[in-house]
């Protein structure tokens, strides 16, 4: 709790109290790491949950934050590195995963972007955060099809989600149903007239149809 509310000193002291009693609790350690790392001292989180990793090698919940220090060290291929070891004992814990996928999404990988993802759908059906990435690796390799359908998915049990609804504006584009195209994006500029990623999806689609002066007229509104 105190974590969360960025309360830093109090957090520290209620894992220190652990620790007196404890030396070797991991959750405590695990804990500390993750203060550190709330505060931007990335390199002393590293340390401090590479301890807790020598402590009980088999935690996939600290293997996976170890990874997650690593990559706000900007050191992708020792984060994929604990990733892959959290997933041998994770079990249920389904971040390693989603990390996992996400990092491969990034890399050019959706080949392994689209099995990460499916292995963390298959522990928590209903992540959305894994849903958009497998949607985003079939875009990828331009299978639109089963990408729209992984975003229409995902807009059934969360009809406002912004990302899922850009992503499936998107992919409707790229399939040539301009008027579905449409629509999504404009669901999205009706919860962000901001969103620049929705302007530029409806400019596409008006300039796809060969009527830039229906662009001009909207972008102008």
């Amino acid at each position: 709790i105190y974590l969360s509310q960025k309360a830093f000193d109090k957090a520290t002291a209620t894992a220190d109290d652990v620790l007196k009693r404890a030396a070797k609790n991991n959750d405590a350690l695990t804990l500390k790491g993750n203060i550190l790392l709330a505060q931007g001292k990335t390199q002393e989180a590293i340390a401090q949950f590479q301890s807790a990793v020598n402590n009980d090698p088999s935690s996939g919940t600290t293997r996976y934050y170890l990874g997650l220090a690593y990559m706000q060290a900007k050191n992708p291929q020792r984060a994929e590195s604990e990733w892959n070891e959290a997933v041998k004992t994770a079990g249920q814990f389904v971040q390693p995963y989603v990390a996992l996928a996400r990092l491969k999404l990034d890399a050019g990988d959706p080949d392994t972007a689209i099995r990460f993802a499916q292995q963390a759908l298959s522990i928590n059906p209903s992540l959305g955060d894994a849903q958009i990435i497998l949607g985003s690796a079939y875009a990828g390799k331009k299978d639109y099809k089963n990408a729209a359908a992984q975003f229409e998915e995902l807009l059934k049990r969360n009809p406002d989600n912004p990302l899922g609804l850009q992503r499936l504006g998107q992919v409707y584009l790229a399939m040539g149903n301009n008027a579905q195209a449409e629509a999504q994006f404009e669901k999205v500029l009706r919860k962000d007239p901001r969103s620049i990623d929705a302007w530029a999806g409806l400019t596409w689609v008006y300039l796809s149809q060969k009527q830039p002066d229906k662009a001009i007229q909207r972008l102008s509104q």
